[in-house]
């Protein structure tokens, strides 16, 4: 495994167990977690990326459940992705809306669209201490996030949140307002996150997780062809 090239930038490497997010039948969630300096962020990400491993901050993480095997990592083929019928109408429907593409910082009226988003799509009702620590964790802790922004007549209505690799955007986070549901602003905005990785000349977008019997993570099938990561190597789907 790469991950031996960085090892000695190693800070903190521990596993931690949780009930699982996304089955709702006892199972614990099990992950391996990395901890890197700062200042090898960059060089660690584009090595353990490929290797199924996901960002929070500087931590680096990989689902390695005992007993399951259901989640597991999907990135999407930069060069030979074409959208299919329902993405295309997705993509006329929002001809309309203008995308700022920036350095991620934090902002107040990212915030309140995050706390709207959070509440009346996800249901959730956090302390605000707990809401601005989320927030935190999707805009900042790594040197190379991008904030993808979304306009409709001057007034945003979506974030997208990715980072860059040597080789490959990883898709972090988008939140949206949501009194624009029926736009799928969720598919536009990895419609244009795939464009952006091909005009930075990157081979792949990584979307995180797929599992293909939970309907909110199955999802990114539709951006075909796509790999998925076996826990050895990634396959292809056309």
């Amino acid at each position: 495994m790469k991950i031996n090239q960085i090892s000695n930038f190693q800070v903190f490497h521990t596993y931690e167990e949780s009930n699982c997010p996304y089955f709702k039948d006892f199972r614990v969630s099990r992950a391996e977690i990395f901890l890197y300096e700062e200042n090898v962020l960059f060089d660690v990400y584009s090595l353990l990326l490929p290797e199924g491993f996901r960002r929070i901050k500087n931590f680096f993480y990989n689902n390695s459940c005992m007993s399951c095997n259901e989640c597991k990592p999907l990135r999407v083929d930069i060069k030979n992705f074409i959208p299919n019928k329902s993405l295309k109408r997705i993509l006329k429907k929002n001809t309309d809306i203008k995308i700022e593409v920036k350095k991620s910082e934090i902002n107040f009226n990212n915030f309140f669209l995050y706390q709207k988003y959070i509440r009346e799509i996800h249901k959730r009702r956090l302390k605000p201490s707990d809401l601005i620590s989320e927030f935190d964790c999707i805009h900042s802790g790594y040197p190379f996030i991008l904030e993808m922004n979304y306009y409709l007549e001057g007034r945003l209505v979506g974030v997208g949140v990715v980072d860059e690799t040597a080789d490959a955007l990883s898709s972090v986070y988008f939140y949206y307002d949501p009194d624009e549901r029926k736009r799928q602003l969720g598919f536009f905005s990895i419609m244009k996150e795939i464009e952006l990785a091909k005009e930075m000349n990157k081979q792949y977008l990584y979307l995180g997780y797929y599992i293909e019997n939970v309907t909110k993570m199955s999802y990114k099938n539709k951006f075909k062809p796509y790999e998925i990561f076996n826990g050895e190597k990634w396959e292809k789907y056309y």
